[in-house]
C-alpha cells in the first residue's frame, strides 16, 4: 500500500475520534490523554525501572562469570511497575522465549 497524505489524514482523523470517544474530551496531546496514559505511558516507568535494575554502571570486570551480570539482566527484563494503581509487566522485551537462558 502506498502511503499518501490523504491516507495519513484519514487515519489521524480516525485516531482523534477514537481518543475523543475514550477520553470524553478532545485530544490535545499524548501526555494529557487519560486513555493514552492508561494504555501506553506505563512504558516510561518500565524503561526507567528496568534501567535501574540493570545497574550496568556498577558492573566490574571481575563480575564476568560470577552470575552477577546475568542476574541484573534477568531482573531488568522481568521488571514490573505500578502504573495508575495497577501492576504492569514489562512487555517491551519478549523475554519468554529467552527465559530458558535465565
Amino acid at each position: 500500500m502506498k502511503i499518501t497524505t490523504e491516507i495519513l489524514e484519514n487515519l489521524f482523523t480516525n485516531f482523534l475520534q477514537f481518543i475523543t470517544n475514550k477520553d470524553n474530551q478532545p485530544f490535545r496531546e499524548f501526555k494529557t490523554s487519560k486513555f493514552v496514559d492508561n494504555t501506553e505511558n506505563y512504558k516510561y516507568s518500565v524503561y526507567d525501572e528496568a534501567r535501574e535494575n540493570l545497574g550496568q554502571k556498577w558492573w566490574k570486570y571481575e563480575d564476568i562469570g560470577t552470575g552477577k551480570i546475568q542476574q541484573s539482566i534477568s531482573s531488568a527484563i522481568k521488571t514490573r511497575v505500578n502504573h495508575n494503581f495497577q501492576m504492569v509487566d514489562n512487555n517491551l522485551v519478549d523475554w519468554r522465549k529467552k527465559g530458558r537462558l535465565f
